[in-house]
């Protein structure tokens, strides 16, 4: 982890506006349990993002930060739903199963878990 994480550090560096590297990192520190820089690298990521399904998978990754710090998110999740149900030409299902292995046992398995199978609700069906 700790050579990815310097390969994106610098590539943030290099190009402060690189929206993968900011999710990329967002989603190391996630598996690492490092939360709160997750969480800030996921709203970095938001900031930047012109593009829905960059925005998308930013919001996903600021929600799913904020739950793994048992933070108050109802507003959150309200507000990302519906901007899933607004954008439903959406690729999430890779980013899930990611997620997913990394989230085995932990205390808010169950939480992650039922947010991905709101989200899949909306998933346009080709």
């Amino acid at each position: 982890y700790e050579e990815a994480e310097k390969e994106y550090r610098e590539a943030i560096k290099i190009n402060p506006n690189d929206i993968l590297a900011h999710q990329n990192i967002s989603e190391l520190y996630f598996v690492i349990k490092d939360y709160k820089k997750s969480l800030e690298y996921a709203e970095k990521s938001l900031e930047i993002s012109k593009e829905i399904k960059y925005k998308i998978i930013s919001k996903f990754l600021i929600l799913i930060n904020l739950i793994a710090l048992e933070r108050k998110c109802e507003k959150e999740k309200k507000e990302f739903l519906n901007f899933i149900r607004e954008n439903k030409g959406y690729q999430l299902t890779w980013k899930f199963e990611t997620i997913k292995e990394r989230i085995k046992e932990m205390k808010f398995e169950r939480e992650i878990l039922e947010l991905t199978e709101e989200i899949e609700k909306f998933r346009v069906r080709k």
